[in-house]
């Protein structure tokens, strides 16, 4: 409503159909002793009226956001050309996902092939050093 006071215009359609009904509910935990109470009190408000008088009060349907016949210029109906930015964006996270992985699970191969090749230098490099101190 004040979207329409400000604007002069209604920028929101309803639906020429229900596909929801609202009604008054109070969250309360299981086994709440205020269950009945409350219950009786909106059964109460119901019945004689002050819950419709609220909704008319607060809500009130404003033809010109009711009416299908409107001008929708400037509205179109949301295709897969849309949507291909998204679907871009999405395609490039799993390349690159997958490209890092690819390269840690390289770097891991290589470390371990690094790691060996240095056991077996300094295990050479070791029978080499107690082969000339034989020498001597």
């Amino acid at each position: 409503e004040r979207d329409f006071k400000r604007e002069g215009k209604c920028r929101i359609t309803v639906a020429p159909k229900e596909f929801g009904i609202s009604e008054l509910a109070v969250g309360l935990r299981r086994g709440s002793s205020l269950m009945q109470a409350l219950n009786d009190e909106i059964l109460q408000m119901r019945e004689s009226g002050v819950l419709s008088h609220w909704k008319k009060k607060y809500n009130p349907a404003r033809e010109e956001c009711y009416s299908m016949d409107s001008d929708n210029s400037g509205q179109r109906e949301v295709n897969m050309e849309d949507l291909q930015g998204p679907f871009y964006l999405l395609l490039l996270g799993i390349v690159l996902g997958f490209l890092l992985f690819v390269g840690e699970a390289v770097f891991c191969k290589l470390k371990k092939v690094i790691r060996k090749d240095k056991k077996l230098l300094k295990s050479k490099a070791l029978s080499y050093e107690n082969r000339q101190l034989s020498f001597f």
